[in-house]
């Protein structure tokens, strides 16, 4: 395979149109089943079950089958690719804000995206190769489509029906602001016709995530999963083995990636953390604060400043060892954040 990739300026407008075509299609869904309402919380009451069979159900997720003829077709799919689509519908709701879940899944480097599969327990990508098309701005942070090359394994039993596939997908996430006002946070990931090698199969996927601020606080999320399982398996496997994906991507990813993102931030400014806190026991320790009875308390306040260092000192070698611990498990996946 070439070391490195490149797309043409067709290919990258193509794969900006798709991103907005499919985007353009979740809210359209979106609105059909009444998400996204403001001042209106999600109720499972609302799927109407003659259109949607109830897969599995918990307190803040639920995973659905659209009866639909044909409904794990969708426009953006290239259909000389595609063989035997199986298709999930998740609408669930997280207890965090709009920003996290975009903070969770930007990925803009091959290190990032090398990370969110340590996260989801997966097996190590190989050869990954990241084209970006639209980088993040300061005035538009989470704002992000790239075209990723890489190739996929699976653990074992799965090695025995399925080998070594490549992927080739746009990924983009960001955020857009409908005509009645609402907010909407996305992530989307598709496959795409580009860079075809004859040397491995290729894996077919579509990816596509919208969330939204509810009037309880919480995030709601409206998430559809379809991929080719070409695999002669009953339909309700197939829709099991979706629904596992899912719930995983829902359970540990998610909550995982918004911790590591928000340690990561802790270790870039550890310098001006650990400044501020640092300069606590000045305040507390000065003539002001002891009301003006220095002279009776003063190795009382000594004794206390030196226990707040102390403790100071032992958050920087934490945050310190924080940093060797994890630059030692990324050394293996491509360096830097």
């Amino acid at each position: 395979m070439k070391m490195s990739m490149e797309l043409s300026r067709q290919e990258q407008e193509e794969a900006r149109d798709l991103v907005m075509q499919l985007l353009d299609r979740t809210l359209y869904d979106c609105n059909e089943l009444g998400l996204g309402v403001k001042h209106k919380v999600f109720n499972h009451a609302d799927m109407n079950s003659k259109r949607w069979k109830k897969l599995q159900s918990y307190p803040d997720l639920t995973l659905y089958a659209d009866r639909t003829p044909n409904s794990a077709w969708l426009p953006v799919m290239h259909r000389g690719d595609w063989e035997q689509p199986a298709a999930v519908v998740a609408v669930g709701r997280m207890n965090c804000s709009v920003d996290d879940m975009l903070l969770a899944f930007l990925a803009t480097s091959v290190a990032a995206l090398r990370l969110q599969s340590l996260l989801l327990c997966r097996r190590p990508d190989q050869n990954v190769k990241l084209v970006s098309i639209v980088k993040p701005t300061e005035t538009t942070p989470f704002q992000y489509l790239g075209v990723v090359q890489l190739i996929t394994t699976q653990h074992w039993p799965f090695t025995m029906f399925v080998g070594p596939r490549e992927l080739m997908a746009t990924c983009a996430t960001g955020d857009v602001v409908t005509a009645n006002g609402r907010r909407f946070g996305y992530e989307i990931c598709l496959s795409v016709p580009f860079c075809r090698s004859a040397n491995l199969a290729r894996s077919q996927i579509v990816m596509t995530r919208v969330f939204w601020e509810q009037s309880d606080g919480t995030v709601g999320m409206y998430s559809k999963f379809i991929t080719d399982i070409r695999i002669h398996l009953p339909e309700s496997i197939k829709q099991g083995m979706l629904c596992r994906a899912v719930l995983r991507f829902f359970w540990k990813f998610i909550p995982r990636c918004i911790e590591m993102k928000k340690l990561r931030w802790c270790l870039k400014n550890k310098s001006v953390l650990i400044a501020d806190l640092l300069s606590q026991p000045q305040v507390m320790g000065g003539p002001a604060s002891c009301g003006g009875m220095w002279c009776l308390c003063a190795t009382t306040c000594k004794r206390e400043t030196k226990k707040i260092e102390r403790a100071s000192m032992r958050a920087l070698r934490r945050v310190a060892m924080l940093e060797i611990v994890l630059s030692y498990i990324l050394s293996g996946y491509g360096g830097g954040w």
